[in-house]
């Protein structure tokens, strides 16, 4: 199972900053929780950009943040992940190559085989 941070949750709804600072809270805990657990929580690359209320970007949102809050925030949304998107590709990539024989470029019209 993987647990994935939705970035299609985040659009505009909180009111306040600190509404905001408390969902953060409670997801970098659920985050610590999971690696005890020997699992890791993948967010979106872009998810930095989107907008947790009008006019407020989560990057932007991290300005009110303390500098360790905004350092450990900003290491897994924007360097480090892991991205759900890598873990996505890499899937694509083993199933494409052991449907291949590891061949490097796939044949004329064969793709989409990987998604299939």
């Amino acid at each position: 199972m993987e647990l994935l941070l939705n970035d299609l949750s985040l659009h505009g709804q909180f009111s306040t900053i600190p509404e905001f600072r408390e969902s953060i809270r409670r997801i970098m805990a659920m985050r610590s929780t999971s690696k005890e657990y020997g699992r890791e929580l993948y967010s979106q690359r872009n998810i930095p950009n989107k907008h947790i209320r009008p006019g407020t970007t989560l990057s932007g949102a991290l300005r009110t943040f303390t500098r360790d809050e905004k350092a450990s925030l900003l290491g897994w949304l924007t360097k480090h992940g892991p991205f759900w998107e890598d873990r996505i590709l890499t899937a694509l990539t083993t199933i494409w190559s052991v449907g291949t024989k590891l061949s490097p470029k796939p044949p004329r019209g064969k793709r989409l085989t990987a998604l299939c």
